[in-house]
């Protein structure tokens, strides 16, 4: 049986808009777009938070969340670990943590709340009495809460969750200061959100392809595999959530390394590579913060990479760790459109895995 090679198609021309937009069929782009305003919103829907039901100390805090719930949460514990009083664990499994008990302080989001290692996760913590809080849409997992009387937070529906990370990460951070856990960062989210509408303005469609740097980004990673690596606070979380957006909207493969287990592992697996795997592109996200020491061994890694895939680094911008981490994500959610596009994907599809829906038990007590 002999195998067609697939006809060539004209290449994508990233500054035809009228040709983004035919291949962009829920309008992904116009999320990304309003992704500032969104964490205006989190900011808005979590106001009306009352801790009052979560009485008692708190010895530890597990965040949940599956995908983007659970990019929120990883981006969470990276920004603000060094400041919690107590340890904080990310957790995207229906296999409750054996330290889970009274004093723990459980927050899982899911965007549908249907999630069955959400609904079975929460169902376990209950049982313990563990402190609960949920960040959802209407569903089943805000049925149980109200049944059970546990407090959450409602984000709006009719979106893919992956647009919706500032739903579940700014929700998390001022439950957190409400509970006396976290200082108030308003005024970093402001400025974080002020940088992201002038980023915007440089990634938007409408900028030309040699002026926009997510536009290039896109060209350069192209038919590749793309090996994330982040550096500073937030690089891990950052390169972790672009790894989801070119899975999810490029349909692109990507991987995602801890900077610090590139240079004590990974990097003993290049010696190889290139009779392994072909089209590879190493993406360094780095951080202004960086001292000499990563500088170094961000050039040493480069080093021993050089010849065996492309080699790209792009910068965070902004004075605080909290507007480092939103404007690289937000790079990578408009490198992840131009390159669906690019692959002539609509990004709003959905992989075709479906799982089954989740239903928790009746609330006990």
């Amino acid at each position: 049986m002999s195998v067609e090679e697939p006809a060539v198609q004209a290449a994508v021309d990233l500054d035809d808009i009228e040709s983004l937009r035919g291949l962009d069929g829920e309008n992904m782009m116009g999320l990304t777009l309003g992704f500032p305003h969104q964490c205006r919103r989190g900011l808005e829907m979590a106001e009306a938070f009352d801790p009052a039901p979560l009485s008692g100390s708190v010895s530890n805090i597990l965040l949940h969340g599956l995908g983007a719930a659970g990019s929120g949460g990883a981006m969470l514990r990276s920004l603000f670990e060094p400041e919690l009083p107590v340890p904080v664990q990310c957790h995207a499994s229906r296999r409750i943590p054996g330290c889970v008990n009274r004093s723990t302080l459980l927050i899982a989001a899911s965007a549908g709340g249907h999630a069955p290692e959400t609904l079975d996760l929460c169902h376990q913590a209950h049982e313990r009495g563990a402190k609960i809080v949920c960040v959802t849409g209407a569903g089943t997992l805000a049925e149980w809460a109200e049944r059970a009387a546990i407090p959450w937070v409602q984000i709006p529906g009719g979106q893919p969750p992956r647009t919706a990370i500032g739903f579940f990460l700014i929700p998390a951070a001022l439950i957190l200061n409400r509970l006396g856990l976290l200082a108030n960062r308003a005024a970093d989210l402001e400025d974080a959100v002020l940088r992201m509408e002038s980023l915007r303005a440089s990634l938007a469609p409408n900028v030309p392809l040699a002026d926009n740097q997510a536009k290039l980004l896109a060209r350069r990673l192209h038919r590749k595999i793309a090996l994330l690596y982040g550096t500073g606070e937030a690089g891990d979380a950052v390169a972790c959530r672009w790894k989801r957006q070119f899975n999810e909207n490029s349909k692109s493969l990507a991987f995602q390394t801890d900077f610090s287990d590139l240079l004590h592992s990974e990097l003993s697996g290049w010696r190889l590579s290139l009779s392994q795997a072909e089209n590879l592109a190493a993406v360094f996200i780095r951080s202004p913060e960086d001292d000499a020491r990563t500088a170094a061994s961000v050039e040493a890694a480069k080093a021993v990479m050089f010849g065996k895939a492309e080699i790209l680094e792009v910068w965070t911008e902004g004075e605080t760790a909290l507007a480092r981490l939103m404007t690289g994500s937000y790079l990578g959610d408009f490198a992840s459109l131009y390159l669906a596009f690019l692959n002539r994907v609509d990004p709003s599809e959905e992989a075709p895995l479906r799982l089954p829906e989740g239903n928790l038990p009746e609330a006990k007590g």
